[in-house]
């Protein structure tokens, strides 16, 4: 049998697909195929010229769980949004070697938001410490992306925890860098 890996970039495009536009109950039959994707390519033993199949799949199943954990955010699902960014954050971690690769300060984001939504800020504000100035050093495709999301974050757990002077100004410097590039007003544009 040969690496299905091919089936990685569809599947999570119909699953981001339906988490962009708030199609959350038809994002589950995808999301149920990618992990019997991994499921069971995991059960083929390695050959010769083949990875282990359990690392091979990883990145999927750490892609899969974030977007379980950004859906389950979304809906306000905070057990589920919490048990989902932690088995995203654990994945990337191991990926990465404990190195900070933009998926794991992206993971660390993710993982904040999901505890925010669970009440836990103290927990999310821990977890924003470890990213540190992390999200600012990526370069690469959505670094941008990532540095405004992890801003973001900082601007909403500063806002629950009434810190009001903090929000405003964290939020002020995502609407100034953002006008910047794309221009006031800008309604379509996406960082």
């Amino acid at each position: 049998m040969g690496s299905m890996i091919g089936y990685h970039p569809t599947i999570l495009t119909h699953i981001s697909y339906c988490h962009d536009f708030s199609k959350y109950s038809h994002a589950q039959p995808f999301i149920s195929a990618a992990i019997s994707v991994c499921d069971n390519a995991e059960k083929v033993p390695p050959g010769p010229l083949l990875l282990d199949r359990v690392q091979e799949f990883m990145p999927l199943r750490a892609d899969i769980h974030g977007l379980q954990a950004a859906i389950a955010t979304e809906i306000g699902d905070s057990v589920y949004a919490v048990e989902y960014a932690h088995k995203q954050f654990n994945l990337q971690i191991q990926l990465a070697n404990r190195q900070m690769t933009q998926k794991v300060v992206k993971a660390h984001t993710d993982l904040a938001m999901a505890l925010m939504v669970s009440g836990r800020y103290d927990d999310a504000g821990a977890v924003l410490d470890e990213v540190g100035d992390a999200a600012a050093t990526q370069d690469g495709d959505g670094s941008i992306h990532l540095q405004q999301k992890t801003v973001f974050a900082r601007a909403w757990l500063a806002y629950l925890n009434n810190n009001l002077d903090e929000a405003w100004d964290l939020f002020s410097a995502l609407k100034r860098e953002r006008e910047s590039i794309l221009g006031v007003n800008d309604r379509q544009g996406v960082l």
